[in-house]
């Protein structure tokens, strides 16, 4: 794999048509595998249903399907930063996986800048943090947490104008 120092998560991927020539470029050049050959088992009508994870990479891709009045685009990017920490690289925003984190002034600690902050706490234990959702540039980040505080996966999708949690669902990666 290549270095990733320029090959960043960024809005360019969201919101865009995926036959799109400029967009086929940059998700090649951020992936290094090509979009048609990432989805050559799939009908763009059809992609919407589940994620479709790369292989041994733990990266899980959701996406908008095809329809009359809609191309297909990416909806969200997952990664696995607990089992593939390099795919930390990924992210325009700088987040140490490394650092537990508690409570609030270890987010502001370790994660500012961002905007529209919410924090999710776990159902079963009122102090311990499950989700980290917030804003970055024009990105919205959902970080999920172990129940020993650690970052193991990543939701990357467009920023909108109330953060709140994503409704899609979280499937498990494959390794």
């Amino acid at each position: 794999m290549s270095t990733l120092e320029n090959n960043k998560i960024t809005s360019n991927l969201f919101q865009e048509d995926i036959s799109n020539k400029d967009f086929k470029k940059d998700f090649e050049k951020i992936f290094e595998i090509k979009i048609e050959d990432f989805l050559s088992e799939y009908e763009y009508d059809e992609i919407d249903e589940f994620p479709i994870e790369i292989e041994n990479r733990g990266i899980m891709i959701g996406f908008i399907a095809e329809t009359i009045k809609v191309p297909p685009q990416i909806a969200y990017i997952d990664i696995d930063v607990f089992n593939y920490p390099h795919n930390i690289g990924y992210l325009a925003k700088k987040i140490p996986v490394q650092s537990a984190i508690k409570n609030p002034a270890d987010i502001q600690e370790h994660l500012t800048p961002f905007d529209n902050l919410r924090i999710y706490y776990s159902l079963y234990n009122q102090e311990q943090i499950d989700r980290i959702i917030f804003q970055y540039e024009d990105l919205r980040y959902e970080l999920s947490l172990t129940k020993d505080s650690v970052i193991t996966r990543i939701r990357v999708c467009m920023a909108e104008i109330e953060s709140n949690i994503n409704m899609s669902t979280y499937y498990l990666f494959d390794n």
